[in-house]
């Protein structure tokens, strides 16, 4: 049986975080084309290993008994309620978020870039100072584990005159990389983006934490962008092999088309041009596949450029969004590209948006205002 806690939180409370938790889960825990079930998730979850490592007999017969996944958290519910603390839910809570890999995340930025150049602090310290910062502005319950190189943190802002009622809105989700000056939140309410924000500032000792054009549902993939624009020399590429972020899951299932079947006696004749347009590529992207943005939106604040409509003051601004979707839009331009369907070379705000950590950019005319966003 699991060891008896003396920070047990309210009965109902409790069985109600591990409905709301174990509800989201699934028999397949992760969507990313793994076979990962939700017996291997649960094996990692610590409240239900024994000394050795593994499954206490109980909680063994509880996941490999059940055949359904209402009787799954029905029975897991019934046997852990009464011993969970609120950090064993959150613990649980954090690993599904990282096997799932569908949440969307934002980037920021910390104003003072030497707030996190070294080692972060240890989980107990940053779960410290960041119940002090929170403690003014809304009740709060936090959890801080580090995991893969990265620190993850669980923020149940629950404040408010009705108690402790646990709902998924209100936990956010937070992780910063030592060596760089970027955090990356889920998505929440203003009032607790506002809490969040301070918090950090003053956990990291910065004067601000901003908010970066940049969100995503692929968390290794905005951490990659954002590494390659700030991190101290040396660490991108180290840093980025080093972290298990989870990736987003792709979208529908991926066709796998039939290699083409070429005759040998075909000789291609612009295959010069072909090796130039690969060189061109490469030297602009890299040779490696692209960080997974799925949405990259430009903003036109410019003045009309083309046949000039007869309505159209020749100096009043042309307003326009240019939004492009798809599973990888940086690896969409670059196919472009390629395929000869791009003139080349491509604008600066198109070729340097893998190194840009951003994803919406407003463009505006020159002499009015540079790029920004």
């Amino acid at each position: 049986m699991p060891r008896r806690r003396s920070d047990v939180a309210d009965a109902a409370m409790r069985e109600r975080c591990l409905s709301v938790v174990l509800g989201r889960m699934t028999m397949k825990a992760l969507t990313a084309g793994n076979d990962e079930d939700a017996s291997s998730l649960l094996s990692r979850w610590s409240y239900l290993r024994d000394e050795n490592e593994s499954f206490d007999p109980h909680a063994r017969s509880i996941i490999y008994g059940s055949t359904t996944k209402r009787e799954l958290v029905s029975r897991l519910v019934e046997y852990c309620a009464e011993n969970a603390t609120v950090a064993d839910v959150a613990q649980l809570d954090l690993l599904a978020v990282r096997a799932a890999g569908n949440a969307t995340w934002q980037a920021y930025e910390l104003a003072d870039e030497v707030a996190i150049e070294g080692a972060l602090p240890s989980d107990q310290q940053l779960r410290k100072r960041l119940q002090r910062a929170l403690a003014p502005l809304v009740e709060h319950d936090v959890y801080v584990e580090t995991r893969a190189g990265a620190t993850w943190m669980w923020l149940w802002m629950h404040g408010g005159g009705g108690g402790r009622v646990f709902r998924a809105s209100d936990v956010v989700y937070a992780a910063c990389v030592p060596h760089t000056a970027h955090v990356f939140t889920t998505r929440t309410s203003p009032m607790r983006r506002r809490a969040l924000t301070h918090a950090l500032a003053v956990t990291f000792g910065c004067c601000e934490v901003r908010e970066m054009p940049l969100r995503g549902r692929c968390l290794r993939s905005l951490a990659r962008l954002a590494l390659q624009r700030n991190a101290l020399p040396g660490l991108s590429h180290q840093l980025h092999n080093e972290l298990d972020l989870p990736a987003a899951p792709p979208r529908g299932r991926a066709k796998r088309a039939a290699p083409p079947r070429l005759d040998g006696r075909a000789v291609r004749e612009d295959e010069g041009e072909r090796a130039a347009k690969r060189q061109r590529v490469d030297a602009a992207y890299g040779t490696k596949p692209q960080p997974t943005l799925e949405q990259v939106q430009y903003r036109l604040k410019t003045r009309f450029r083309g046949l000039q409509a007869a309505e159209m003051d020749s100096g009043q601004l042309f307003r326009c969004r240019v939004t492009f979707t798809g599973s990888s839009v940086l690896d969409g331009f670059r196919n472009l590209v390629s395929a000869g369907m791009a003139t080349w070379p491509l604008p600066p705000h198109v070729s340097n948006l893998h190194r840009m950590a951003r994803n919406l950019i407003v463009l505006e005319d020159r002499r009015d205002a540079h790029t920004s966003g």
